[in-house]
């Protein structure tokens, strides 16, 4: 998308692994424009291997999303749509390559994350989709750092059994198990058949 993007100098937010800056794409409609584009920090030394395992992360989160929605909850949830953006060679090397989507508008909430933290929303859906998603994959994958604005989510971690994949974030058998240990089945948990858990 060349000469068509603006990029704000300075960050607006960060997480522990990325910083977030304003992004506006004049190639799309005025009501489409703003993103966020996201950079690892520069200490990390994050390459195209984790990238791309982000990428990977929001199409296997998007696919558990359309088999939690194909069961008809009182609630449906999406993961925000991601691409990726080069910039120019002259751009230091942490921030040519930038995970950019869309710019959520309202209140942003984060309702779990990846080492066994819980929030005391009262909100259902999320918790149970994270069970869900441990269920809907036979136990091979758990996804957390469910986070976002209403039920359309972004920057989500998976944890693997077996530990591999999924950057740095993916905490393996250890974090499913603190995970289900804070856990507390809900309404929609009962309304998807999932096993009860005792957190």
């Amino acid at each position: 998308k060349q000469d068509t993007v603006q990029l704000e100098e300075q960050p607006f937010d960060e997480g522990s692994m990325r910083l977030a800056f304003r992004m506006h794409d004049l190639s799309m409609p005025p009501g489409s424009r703003s993103h966020v584009a996201k950079v690892f920090k520069p200490g990390l030394r994050c390459g195209q291997e984790q990238i791309w395992a982000d990428v990977e992360m929001y199409e296997i989160c998007s696919s558990i999303a359309s088999a939690f929605n194909s069961l008809n909850p009182p609630k449906k949830v999406s993961f925000c749509h991601c691409f990726l953006i080069s910039r120019a060679s002259s751009v230091p090397r942490h921030r040519r390559i930038m995970f950019v989507e869309p710019y959520l508008r309202g209140t942003f909430k984060k309702y779990n994350n990846n080492d066994g933290w819980c929030s005391g929303d009262d909100r259902n859906t999320p918790h149970a989709f994270s069970h869900f998603s441990y269920e809907h994959t036979r136990h091979e994958m758990l996804v957390v750092d469910i986070q976002g604005v209403g039920d359309v989510y972004t920057d989500p971690q998976i944890h693997t059994f077996d530990g591999r994949g999924f950057g740095r974030g993916n905490l393996g058998a250890q974090g499913i198990n603190t995970f289900f240990a804070t856990h507390k089945c809900n309404s929609i948990c009962k309304f998807l058949n999932l096993p009860q858990a005792h957190g």
